[in-house]
């Protein structure tokens, strides 16, 4: 027991002896350390670039898809029925025939004759109004004759009535045939008159049959008209269903036609796009402009493996469509 206590004080004591020795040690190099050198502090300054700086507007394409469609694709409907006595030696489906050329020609035999029963009706009408012209120009002589005739006979008649009553110098016959040449007389002139005031009212009945046959002139001038029907445009054959030797009925179509001149593709953009659009393509202002100045446009499409491309305007805003939500132009 004595022995393990002495053991365990000398081991203290060799271990306080260490430590005190260590932090001797540290004190004298903390003493002893040498100073750091001294330098002079600066501002440490940046070198950059300095560059001006231009604004530029720059424009990025927006693209949208759609169906390439004709601008114009119209039926050929007769306004006239009859037999057809021509049709364009290359009417057939596929085929492009240009602007003005005759397609089809219908029997104008029936509206010829109508038209000159028409011009016949009016030249007889016109006779008829130059003879109650002339007519009335001779009636107002008549009347203006029967008048002074009316006023001698009148006077004769008051001037034997008067030698007869006071002079008693005629006999009673003598003044009833003066009598009856002044009777006679006015009821030439009341005839006259009569036939006078009917003339006017005759005129505006010929007037009136007169107007008719204009208008059955210009209604059969404008069938013989449409008995011929040409290319309005430079058109391609969609489909056709009446060849020469048919008979064709009015308001009936018989050909389909596409004008190959201008094109539209409706296409569908992002609705999000329209504010980077040009002010031209505004509704305000393609109506405006009818689209003269609105932005170019390029369709591109593939057929067979081979790109095309074709130049156009925006010429319309359709609409925005509410299902697929995207704005159609």
């Amino acid at each position: 027991m004595l022995t393990e206590r002495v053991r365990r004080i000398s081991q203290t004591g060799v271990a306080a002896v260490i430590v005190t020795a260590g932090v001797v040690v540290c004190a004298a190099l903390v003493e002893t350390k040498p100073e750091p050198p001294r330098h002079e502090s600066f501002a440490r300054t940046l070198e950059v670039d300095v560059a001006t700086i231009e604004a530029a507007s720059e424009q990025f394409p927006i693209v949208g898809y759609g169906t390439v469609r004709p601008r114009n694709q119209v039926k050929v409907v007769p306004l006239v029925s009859g037999k057809l006595i021509h049709s364009h030696p290359e009417l057939a489906q596929g085929a492009v025939i240009p602007e003005g050329e005759l397609l089809f020609e219908i029997d104008s035999t029936m509206y010829e004759s109508s038209v000159g029963q028409a011009k016949a009706e009016i030249r007889q009408l016109e006779t008829a109004l130059e003879r109650h012209d002339q007519e009335m120009r001779d009636l107002d002589e008549r009347i203006d004759n029967g008048k002074q005739m009316l006023a001698i006979y009148k006077n004769d008649f008051e001037t034997s009535k008067k030698l007869f009553e006071v002079e008693n110098a005629i006999t009673q016959r003598d003044l009833d045939l003066t009598h009856a040449k002044y009777l006679t007389q006015k009821d030439a002139l009341a005839l006259l008159t009569s036939r006078r005031t009917m003339l006017p009212l005759e005129k505006t009945d010929i007037q009136a049959q007169l107007d008719g046959a204009k208008s059955r002139l210009k209604r059969a001038s404008y069938e013989l008209e449409n008995t011929r029907i040409v290319c309005p445009f430079d058109a391609r054959i969609e489909s056709v269903t009446a060849r020469k030797s048919q008979v064709v009925t009015a308001h009936l179509s018989i050909a389909t036609l596409t004008d190959v001149s201008a094109f539209e593709l409706s296409v569908g953009i992002d609705p999000r796009e329209l504010r980077w659009l040009d002010e031209a393509v505004r509704p305000a202002a393609l109506k405006e402009h009818g689209g003269a100045l609105s932005p170019e446009v390029k369709v591109r499409w593939t057929l067979h493996g081979q790109q095309f491309t074709w130049s156009g305007r925006v010429t319309r805003f359709e609409r925005v469509d509410e299902r697929t939500r995207t704005a159609q132009m």
